[in-house]
């Protein structure tokens, strides 16, 4: 297993393809032009087969709503985490299908709420010839991301980790 430090706002380098991407906490982080092409960067990096799931924060449908989340942490509208850039769940969810993500879902408890999303990148279909996309083969390998905290706010780079199956280390996701 290897950890290295990438800042989302950037583009994602060439490291091959996975089986599974995961990202919490993060993506939230980045306006809503990098959140799409971030999510179109993750589509081009999963397997035929592959699922990209997302653990995220969101905006809230009201300011009202907003503020019972803050209340639920324990944290005033005044002390919001400037940071955030929170867009609302279903232009995300529109956003994945666009891109090309089949099975597209979302579960939450609705506001600001963390809620997951998770997509899949269409199989190869046995009965044509691989596209310029397809007939990759399975990866073994498996990309995470997470928001590291160095206050009560997740900001700053982005931890990742990417492993291959039998533990053996691969190149990071970023």
């Amino acid at each position: 297993m290897e950890i290295v430090h990438h800042d989302l706002s950037l583009p994602l380098p060439e490291t091959g393809f996975f089986d599974a991407v995961v990202s919490s906490f993060a993506i939230h982080h980045v306006d809503d032009g990098r959140k799409r092409a971030l999510y179109a960067e993750v589509f081009e990096r999963l397997v035929p087969g592959g699922t990209f799931l997302n653990l995220e924060h969101v905006a809230s449908p009201t300011e009202h709503l907003h503020n019972e989340f803050l209340a639920s942490l324990d944290i005033e509208p005044a002390d919001d985490d400037p940071s955030n850039q929170l867009a609302p769940v279903e232009p995300q969810l529109g956003w994945l299908r666009e891109i090309g993500f089949d099975d597209v879902d979302c579960t939450g408890s609705g506001g600001s709420w963390p809620w997951a999303a998770s997509g899949r990148r269409r199989p190869v279909r046995r009965d044509r010839p691989p596209s310029r996309r397809g007939g990759r083969p399975r990866s073994g390998r498996a990309a995470v991301s997470t928001s590291t905290a160095t206050s009560s706010f997740p900001t700053g780079p982005v931890s990742s980790l990417s492993t291959r199956s039998g533990g053996k280390p691969q190149q990071d996701v970023r």
